[in-house]
């Protein structure tokens, strides 16, 4: 299993993940609506996982566990298999 990162590496990884993926301007965005907003993280994982099926999300799961396995090995500390 990996080990347990701090605080602070979750936000720098979740930082350059909305950047990669969002850029500068839309990833800021992204922050200030989240600050902003009456955002209820429960609510939106009941939306957003409700409108997909099981097969969907297992596909996603896989993807998500393929790619972060090659960019773990990449780094030298690939994950157990689940």
């Amino acid at each position: 299993m990996t080990p347990e990162i701090n605080a602070a590496e979750v936000l720098n990884r979740g930082m350059e993940c909305l950047l990669e993926k969002m850029g500068v301007v839309d990833a800021e965005r992204f922050v200030f609506l989240i600050k902003t907003e009456n955002f209820d993280y429960t609510e939106w994982q009941k939306d957003y996982f409700g409108k997909k099926s099981k097969e969907q999300i297992d596909q996603e799961m896989k993807a998500f566990f393929t790619n972060a396995s090659g960019d773990l090995a990449a780094e030298g500390s690939a994950p157990e298999r689940l």
